[in-house]
């Protein structure tokens, strides 16, 4: 997403956001968070498919609710500018905390994201 996206957006919802103007609600912010964090995320693919290979850290943690859950990053390198970088790219609650349950949960978000467990290079967990 480019920054003239960010500045149209901007405008957009502070002449939204005027007093005398009520048309965005939560579920249309909610909508126009996951649409950018879509547009991300699939940024962030695109960017490991250059490379080809990746690395995995996942923690876990349970939110203020006490529901576990599981977030991912991906780690991958750049061949261009010889940088390596650690995304995050998902969050989502874990039933259980078996090995198994874990690698399930990962296994549904690679799967989401079009990227192959047999590309990870690296795994790295906390929790």
């Amino acid at each position: 997403m480019s920054s003239a996206n960010f500045k149209s957006l901007k405008s957009w919802i502070s002449g939204v956001t005027n007093p005398s103007r009520k048309w965005l609600s939560h579920e249309v912010e909610n909508e126009l968070i996951g649409i950018m964090g879509d547009t991300v995320v699939t940024t962030i693919v695109e960017n490991n498919q250059k490379c080809h290979f990746f690395g995995i850290m996942i923690d876990e943690t349970a939110d203020k609710s006490n529901i576990e859950q599981s977030c991912p990053a991906i780690r991958h390198f750049n061949p261009e500018t010889y940088e390596i970088y650690g995304d995050f790219v998902d969050i989502s609650p874990v039933h259980s905390t078996t090995g198994e349950a874990l690698f399930d949960n990962l296994n549904t978000t690679l799967s989401h994201l079009s990227l192959r467990i047999e590309d990870c290079r690296g795994q790295g967990y906390n929790g």
